[in-house]
């Protein structure tokens, strides 16, 4: 199940990111499979059914985390 990002003026980027991570969450959570306790299967969302809205928030999220930022 998708759930767009909420798009409220005083939401920080932060809020943004920690919504994109809880979604990602989510989704293991209904569709993973525990194989055993070192094991968990998430190819059914992540290889052959990929789920597109919910890459691009995992895809924004990354570029969050990973981009260059000036100090």
């Amino acid at each position: 199940m998708y759930l767009a990002p909420i798009k409220e003026q005083n939401v920080s980027h932060k809020s943004e990111e920690v919504l994109r991570v809880e979604l990602l969450g989510q989704k293991v959570k209904e569709d993973g499979v525990v194989i055993d306790e070192k094991i968990l299967k998430v190819d059914g969302f992540l290889n052959h059914q990929i789920d597109a809205k919910l890459m691009n928030e995992v895809g924004r999220t990354f570029y969050e985390q990973l981009k260059i930022k000036d100090y």
